[in-house]
């Protein structure tokens, strides 16, 4: 037997044949027999219920074709996508086009019901509020994935994890790096999983906020995070920037924004203490 490729018929359904031969023992091939099947009444239920029915996670079908990865079934949050959503393979990175390039294993990529939502929020401070917790989401998810690449789990190399955190806040935040030129001053540190999140969270707060505030109409400057461990095995985790400075009026121990408040709870957690220094520009030090 044979299986086509998907096809719209010219009703534009979504059809997929099936040729099997007709054969007879004297004469061999008497002809070939065409079952035809509509996609939406078989195929496409059982693959969104397999292995489990599940009301969210999704099982996609995919090929390569030519430079593109094109999508061959409907997406549970975006109807219209079977043989029409086509996305380049040198686009960004989503888990369907990272599984046709033969990735194996567990891998993160973005979730398009994320940007589909997105796109729906009219509010100006609703959707900047909504652009800040998916940074979240993917600082968490950085953390996991370094964990995953480990030998041993034990620990993530949070100099690394460093780097790709920042690089990808800067294509976030629109800034460009040759304005604001960022330094890692992360030394050779290695922390666990309960002290490497809290840690890339509040990274990520204070080098957003750093980004959107402290270089504005084109000033340059830098920004440096640093991290080590003393002798008495306490981490100094340091996020510093040379930008305009932060205002007098705000306390860090008293914040009035979701992002500092995060920052102090997370410090918290850690058992950690906090500073906030102004001398030409704006540094924070949490020691734990």
């Amino acid at each position: 037997m044979v299986l086509s490729d998907l096809y719209r018929d010219p009703s534009g359904i979504i059809m997929l044949d099936v040729a099997a031969p007709v054969l007879e023992e004297e004469y061999g091939l008497l002809g070939v027999l065409i079952l035809r099947s509509d996609a939406n009444s078989f195929l496409y239920p059982l693959i969104q219920s397999w292995p489990v029915p599940t009301k969210t996670a999704e099982n996609l079908l995919v090929k390569q074709e030519g430079d593109g990865v094109i999508c061959l079934n409907d997406l549970r949050y975006s109807a219209g996508a079977a043989l029409s959503l086509r996305l380049p393979l040198s686009g960004e990175t989503l888990p369907f086009v990272e599984a046709v390039l033969g990735k194996r294993g567990e891998f993160e990529g973005r979730d398009y019901r994320l940007r589909l939502q997105s796109r729906q929020i009219t509010d100006e401070k609703a959707l900047k509020a909504f652009q800040e917790s998916q940074t979240r989401i993917r600082a968490m998810a950085m953390i996991h994935e370094k964990l995953y690449q480990s030998k041993d789990f034990a620990g993530i190399d949070f100099a690394d994890y460093i780097d790709k955190m920042v690089t990808h806040l800067f294509v976030v935040c629109e800034v460009d790096p040759k304005r604001v030129h960022f330094r890692n001053e992360v030394r050779a540190v290695i922390l666990d999983i309960n002290r490497a999140i809290p840690c890339a969270l509040i990274v990520n707060e204070l080098v957003s906020n750093a980004l959107k505030y402290a270089f504005p109409e084109e000033k340059a400057g830098e920004l440096t995070v640093g991290m080590f461990k003393d002798e008495t095995e306490k981490y100094h985790l340091a996020v510093k920037d040379t930008g305009i400075g932060m205002p007098k009026k705000i306390d860090a121990h008293r914040p009035q924004t979701l992002g500092l408040q995060i920052v102090n709870d997370l410090t918290k957690q850690i058992e950690g203490t906090l500073e906030l220094y102004r001398d030409g520009g704006t540094e924070f030090e949490i020691t734990f």
